[in-house]
């Protein structure tokens, strides 16, 4: 079987400090650096910064994240728990924040791998910010911003 795999590019991505990323790391046996096409914007909040991915084409820009192979002790209420967080709701996408989908996601490696990745589901706030380069973390550095912390939006 083959392992459930995610494409992280902001808040649970490796530079992440919350209950939620901390709580991920016991369920990861492998982290890999990759990117994805597709533009990213800085969601500003009164709980700090996050970020929203929207699509873009193959040979267009790319978000740099991070796919987080999990382990077989990954579970259904831990999916249920990251869409949670995420504001995904299966049963009613049109009210969702975020859409989880799978993706093709390139590896630093250049393989090519599906990993589900949440997509922004909503308009881009005029105040969002495109993030260059579409590294969150590094924006964040350069802004001198924050990253958002739970109890946001």
């Amino acid at each position: 079987m083959t392992p459930m795999r995610f494409f992280f590019y902001g808040t649970l991505a490796q530079h992440a400090d919350n209950a939620l990323s901390r709580f991920l790391t016991s369920k990861i046996a492998r982290k890999v650096p990759a990117s994805v096409p597709g533009r990213l914007f800085a969601i500003l909040s009164r709980d700090g910064a996050y970020p929203a991915l929207v699509e873009g084409a193959i040979e267009g820009p790319m978000v740099l994240g991070t796919v987080y192979e999990m382990k077989e002790t990954f579970t259904a209420e831990d999916l249920a728990r990251l869409d949670a967080y995420e504001e995904y709701l299966p049963d009613a996408p049109e009210r969702s924040l975020y859409l989880r989908a799978e993706r093709q996601v390139r590896l630093m490696s250049g393989e090519i791998v599906p990993a589900e990745t949440y997509l922004y589901n909503k308009p881009i706030p005029r105040t969002a910010p495109l993030i260059p380069k579409g590294d969150f973390w590094a924006w964040v550095r350069r802004s001198g911003g924050r990253a958002f912390e739970e109890g946001r939006r």
